[in-house]
């Protein structure tokens, strides 16, 4: 058995080296970890922002140009069609623009005197005679067909009847106007409803048959 100064040497020594071990181990205290780089200030330039006005503004969106409201349809006649429908697109255009033409004529003869009145039944007698005869104004040039084939045909169809239709919506303001004039008197609605049948009864519509040409 070894002294006792031998013996704490020796503890003394396996306490070193255990100590040592248990330190390489990752079993002593905690290891500092490296130190990080201080980080580097970002650079903050000294020029100021640039203003909203000295920004270069964004060229305007070109607007489409709104149609005319009310106004007549189109008269143009595409390029590269067939002379046959060329040929129905200018007799719609006559068609049309006469069609115009009578009824701004005959809106400018609605009688100023009372409906009914005396000495004024003759006058608007006549006058309901004359705007009977704008009844073929709101209709086809090439009758109600509706025959297009081709593809300049159905073009063709569609202008067609917007003619048709500007021409209907002409005379409809025509009425509307000789009604809001007759309105006024008593009884005038009624009498000027009885002129327009005895119009029509004086001049009765022909049955016409007639064919309609394919284009």
């Amino acid at each position: 058995m070894a002294p006792p100064d031998d013996r704490d040497q020796i503890l003394r020594r396996r306490a070193f080296y255990v100590g040592s071990a248990l330190s390489l181990a990752g079993c002593g205290p905690a290891a500092q970890e490296p130190a990080q780089p201080a980080p580097q200030p970002v650079a903050i330039s000294a020029e100021p922002e640039p203003a909203a006005s000295a920004r270069p503004a964004e060229p305007p969106t070109r607007a489409e140009t709104p149609p005319r409201a009310g106004g007549p349809p189109p008269t143009d006649i595409p390029d590269g069609i067939p002379d046959k429908i060329r040929a129905m697109y200018e007799s719609l255009y006559r068609h049309s623009t006469r069609g115009q033409e009578a009824i701004a004529r005959v809106a400018g003869k609605i009688p100023t005197c009372a409906i009914g009145s005396a000495g004024c039944d003759a006058v608007w007698k006549k006058f309901a005679a004359e705007q009977l005869l704008l009844k073929d104004v709101a209709s086809s040039p090439d009758g109600p067909c509706d025959t297009a084939v081709t593809p300049e045909g159905k073009v063709y169809e569609k202008r067609r009847n917007a003619h048709v239709a500007y021409l209907g919506a002409l005379r409809t303001k025509l009425e509307a106007d000789v009604v809001k004039r007759v309105s006024g008197v008593a009884g005038g609605t009624q009498r000027w409803a009885a002129y327009k049948e005895q119009a029509r009864s004086a001049n009765p519509e022909p049955c016409l048959n007639f064919a309609c040409p394919e284009y």
